[in-house]
């Protein structure tokens, strides 16, 4: 059922909200014993406290629920600048229905974790009964690395009473707490869970989005690369005499770096990461290498540099648990950060806004201010029916307009016909947006340095002939083919660095722009060498170690190898490809 959207016709809606909260909060407790159930209950505190906030924010809620209601889900709603967008523009407003529901699920698991974390350290006795753990498992700390964000997580919590959701947040607890997600006290297990979490209740979920995670080796040479074309480019042409990036990169403090489609936040953390190492490598203690990233992400007295963004919400919630993983490690407090992580959309622009002023919100100024670096792995392919690119149709073939429509002049030239352009290439969308500028205003802006991981198609393809002439007349390209095409080419460019299914080869691409000596160095990953270490060979009888009481291990049946000599192949594996992209990030 579909309702017009208009304030004369809320009631229906309105109606269906309430329906909805109360048959979720009517359900039958039942034994949630699988990941399955455990799944299902994360989506019925999503669905359920997402609705109600939009309900209780509404006239129509205001009447319905009371004044105190409202102004609770007002409250919520103020405090969520960075995932609630609300526009002027002809009387509408972008509101995520289900945003803020995700970020109370995704509070309920951090805090399980926290507590199980905290569990690790205890006895038995100390652990108690069911009673006891549920007890510390009350929310009243950060979870969050973000005051706003972790705030509103207490206020969902604290007054799920009222919001008619407090049954199904400790059936959902508790069911945390007895049968908590596998591995998800690391990292990349946390995630795992998420996004399974995230399919469950939205079908095709990262098919529609785009999003295959990068491997890590990528994205710390990516990293590296970027750090030394932001380098080069400031020591040959320094914004003014007191541009410092050309002798700092991205440990610079008036260094700007987004990455603008974060996915799960991956390169942002990367990015602080390298940040924190350059600085222990220059000399600076622990505490004061941590106090350089907590100026990076941002915290009451300072304005953060890094930036990230994405259009969809379960990102910018994954993008806040790895920072807050990456806190912990590095041993950041919580406290007052304020990170410059925003659900918002960076293909499309709005003539509202006031770029380059002073006057800037801290959202605008992430979105359309300065920027030196802007790096990341941006949606690849057509994904038309994905939020935000079905509504971008017109900026993205504005973007693409010089990139395409040479090859059709050409053809039409030489055949009198006119040929089909290109396909709408949605990475090289994002390239367009930021090397040549914005499609409103490009008279002052100044194009960052950008390090992004994209299709080759762009460098065979005849139909993208016009980007191949814009690069070579406008700037220098650093292109690292890294190959994985599946489709038929003259070369065997190996095999994809990508665990999904990825149809096409992929390369990095570090473009920065130029007036002089512009041009393109390429490498091609495959035809690079790999040394494959020699294995000596072991004998039964032979000593292969010792055990924890320094006895001698001798070797058996199951330990005997033969003698194999060192090997210099090609580098076409995928292993090969990424443990070459590893010691290429270490450079």
């Amino acid at each position: 059922m579909q309702f017009d959207n208009n304030a004369g016709n809320r009631d229906p809606l309105a109606a269906l909200f309430r329906e909805l909260i109360g048959q979720i909060t009517a359900l039958e407790p039942q034994e949630i014993n699988t990941a399955q159930r455990l799944r299902s209950a994360l989506g019925q505190v999503m669905w359920a406290s997402g609705a109600w906030v939009t309900l209780a924010h509404s006239d129509e809620g205001r009447r319905t629920l009371g004044f105190a209601n409202h102004h609770l889900a007002k409250h919520i709603r103020d405090l969520a600048t960075n995932l609630v967008e609300d526009t002027s523009d002809a009387g509408t407003e972008i509101n995520r229905s289900a945003l803020l529901g995700q970020l109370f699920a995704v509070g309920l698991v951090m805090n399980e974790r926290k507590a199980r974390l905290e569990e690790q350290g205890m006895t038995s006795e100390q652990i108690g009964d069911e009673q006891r753990r549920l007890s510390r498992r009350r929310i009243d700390t950060e979870l969050i690395p973000s005051t706003r964000l972790s705030r509103i997580v207490r206020l969902m919590y604290n007054f799920s009473d009222a919001m008619g959701t407090r049954q199904i947040v400790h059936n959902t607890q508790r069911a945390l707490m007895q049968s908590p997600p596998r591995n998800f006290l690391e990292v990349r297990g946390l995630e795992v869970f998420l996004l399974r979490f995230m399919r469950a209740e939205f079908e095709n979920w990262v098919t529609e989005f785009g999003m295959v995670p990068t491997p890590s080796e990528a994205i710390a040479y990516m990293v590296s690369r970027g750090h030394q074309a932001l380098i080069e480019r400031h020591q040959e042409n320094p914004d003014d005499e007191d541009d410092q990036i050309g002798q700092n990169g991205i440990l610079d403090p008036t260094c700007q770096i987004l990455d603008p489609a974060t996915g799960g936040g991956h390169y942002y953390i990367a990015i602080l990461r390298r940040i924190y190492d350059l600085s222990r490598e220059g000399g600076d203690s622990p505490q004061v290498a941590r106090q350089v990233v907590k100026d990076a992400i941002g915290h009451s007295r300072q304005k953060g540099r890094v930036h990230a963004v994405d259009i969809q919400p379960m990102c910018v919630t994954l993008t806040h648990v790895h920072l807050a993983e990456f806190c912990e490690e590095i041993g950041i407090d919580f406290d007052d950060l304020e990170p410059r992580i925003y659900l918002g959309d960076t293909l499309k622009l709005q003539r509202r806004y006031r770029r380059y002023n002073r006057n800037q919100t801290p959202y605008e100024d992430t979105m359309f201010g300065r920027k030196h670096l802007v790096i990341g792995n941006p949606p690849w392919g057509g994904f038309e029916n994905a939020e935000g690119i079905e509504l971008n149709q017109t900026p993205i073939n504005d973007y693409l307009r010089p990139f395409r429509l040479p090859f059709q002049q050409i053809m039409r030239d030489l055949t009198g016909n006119d040929p089909k352009v290109a396909n709408k290439e949605i990475s090289y969308a994002f390239f367009s947006r930021f090397a040549l500028g914005p499609a409103i205003g490009r008279g002052d802006y100044i194009p960052p340095v950008v390090c992004f991981i994209m299709p080759m198609t762009m460098t065979w393809s005849a139909s993208w002939v016009g980007m191949r002439q814009w690069i070579l007349e406008n700037g220098k390209l650093r292109l690292d083919n890294i190959g994985g095409s599946i489709f038929p080419v003259n070369r065997n460019d190996g095999a994809n660095i990508f665990p999904a299914p990825v149809g096409t080869g992929n390369a990095v691409y570090t473009f920065t722009r130029c007036e002089e000596n512009c041009g393109v160095s390429a490498l091609d990953i495959w035809e690079t060498e790999t040394v494959i270490p020699a294995v000596d060979a072991v004998a039964e009888g032979d000593i292969i170690g010792e055990d924890d009481d320094g006895n001698q291990i001798l070797a058996g049946p199951e330990d005997v190898v033969e003698a194999v000599p060192e090997q210099v192949v090609n580098t076409v594996t995928a292993e090969h490809k990424l443990q070459k992209l590893r010691e290429w990030g270490e450079i």
